[in-house]
């Protein structure tokens, strides 16, 4: 979102610790109880192996399928992501736990620096350009601060406040002309299976999964108000198994469907 709900269309990818690889499947979608009352997410029993995002524009849906695997520690290796344009594959590097460096299939790249374990800056290289993001947090490790520089020009800066659970609850994007609030559900985040926590927060990723947003765009003088509302389905380990995207009149937007192990 964020590398949330839009963001994660690539990186889903917005964005956790190791994975604990279990026997268990995805397939029951049943909704369980919650974490318990202090909010403490339980260790990582499952893999996550696929996500299947559905699009519906003007009655046509198209799908992009992203598929995960891990190398012989467990961490995530690869990111594969298809649909009718085609294949596109980010490989991740680490130093020790730490995600440092992305490989993409187009011969791009994107790299990461670490000051005291947590993410200071990183540069994505393009075929004629670079851009650098420089972030800033709080006293609680929280990003609450994103520059984006083209070069040595400042691009745009963005900002964001936090509710429990490390969930970003308020997002200013002045770069887009709007910005958006987020209420979540007491679930857990399918994208802790996949990624350090350090690199997560980069990507304001919290612990649970947004249930609901509202966008607030300004363009020509005036303000339109977009209300996003999710309904989820979990399996009993408490990770959705669906998302899925509605507008204020009801019509499906977008539907993303999580397959574990």
């Amino acid at each position: 979102m964020f590398e949330n709900y839009f963001m994660k269309k690539h990186f889903l990818i917005v964005f956790i610790s190791a994975i604990l690889i279990s026997c268990s499947s995805s397939d029951d979608s049943t909704t369980t109880t919650p974490d318990d009352d202090n909010g403490n997410i339980p260790l990582n029993t499952l893999t996550l192996l696929k996500i299947e995002l559905t699009n519906y524009i003007n009655g046509n849906a198209t799908i992009n399928t992203l598929t995960y695997s891990y190398n012989s520690d467990n961490k995530l290796a690869q990111a594969v992501s298809e649909n009718e344009n085609g294949i596109f594959t980010t490989n991740y590097i680490y130093s020790g736990n730490d995600i440092t460096l992305l490989e993409y299939s187009n011969g791009q790249s994107r790299d990461f620096i670490y000051e005291s374990g947590i993410i200071t800056s990183s540069t994505h290289f393009l075929s004629n350009s670079t851009r650098t993001y420089q972030y800033e947090y709080n006293s609680s490790q929280q990003m609450i601060k994103e520059e984006e520089y083209v070069g040595q020009d400042l691009l745009c800066t963005k900002s964001f406040q936090y509710g429990t659970n490390d969930n970003v609850i308020y997002a200013e994007l002045p770069c887009n002309n709007s910005n958006i609030e987020y209420e979540y559900d007491t679930k857990k985040n399918p994208n802790s299976l996949l990624y350090p926590e350090n690199y997560l927060k980069i990507f304001l990723n919290g612990k649970n999964n947004v249930n609901e947003f509202t966008t607030e765009y300004s363009a020509g003088g005036n303000t339109t108000i977009f209300i996003t509302t999710v309904t989820l389905e979990y399996n009993s380990d408490n990770y959705p198994t669906k998302k899925m995207y509605y507008n204020e009149a009801g019509e499906l937007l977008n539907m993303e469907e999580y397959f574990y192990e």
